[in-house]
């Protein structure tokens, strides 16, 4: 399994791809929290869903350009978050430019936000992995950037979404949601006819 990581200050986007069927995720932080609260729930968050799927290798986007200090700040330091949980778990870590990940998907175009461009690439990811679930913009990307990743495009399939849209509350524990999410998301798997993970 590889997976494709897509990060903003409160939330980290996951498409996992297993022999040639995606599964996404999002797993969020409190958003009316300071970025250090945010971030500590973040780490755990990660840490633990890296430690359920045990990856052989993990692709995020490259920090783009901005303008703003404090967002280059808060992305490079999700990033580093996920570099070094990584690390620990030995599991390899790429950066990968997003025009890099434009190119290999035949995306034309430099505009990072342009709404044209972001249509064309998640319906190109729609129709490459014929998803039926709407999905955030966090995900096509971070679906966008394990696609790119693949040479043999031929027969990927959308198996759905790991139920650990995991956000950060004080009457539900994380913990108990992420481990039912990656179970619910394994069963729901093996149902279709493939190996449980």
């Amino acid at each position: 399994m590889i997976i494709g990581l897509d990060i903003n200050s409160f939330s980290i986007a996951i498409a996992a791809l297993e022999d040639k069927e995606l599964v996404v995720a999002q797993l969020f932080a409190n958003k009316k929290k300071p970025f250090p609260e945010r971030f500590e729930e973040l780490v755990a968050h990660f840490d633990r869903f890296i430690r359920k799927l045990q990856p052989e290798a993990v692709y995020i986007e490259e920090i783009p350009y901005v303008q703003s200090q404090k967002v280059a700040m808060t992305l490079t330091a999700v990033q580093t978050l996920v570099r070094t949980i990584c690390s620990l778990h030995n599991i390899p870590c790429y950066l990968i430019h997003n025009l890099t990940w434009k190119k290999n998907l035949g995306v034309r175009g430099t505009g990072s936000r342009s709404k044209i461009l972001k249509t064309d690439t998640q319906l190109y990811v729609t129709q490459l992995f014929n998803i039926t679930d709407e999905l955030t913009e966090d995900q096509y990307d971070a679906a966008c950037i394990i696609a790119s990743t693949t040479t043999d495009r031929d027969n990927l399939k959308y198996s759905g979404k790991y139920e650990s849209e995991v956000r950060s509350s004080p009457e539900s524990s994380t913990e108990k949601s992420l481990d039912e999410g990656v179970h619910k998301a394994r069963k729901t798997k093996s149902k279709k006819g493939n190996e449980e993970c």
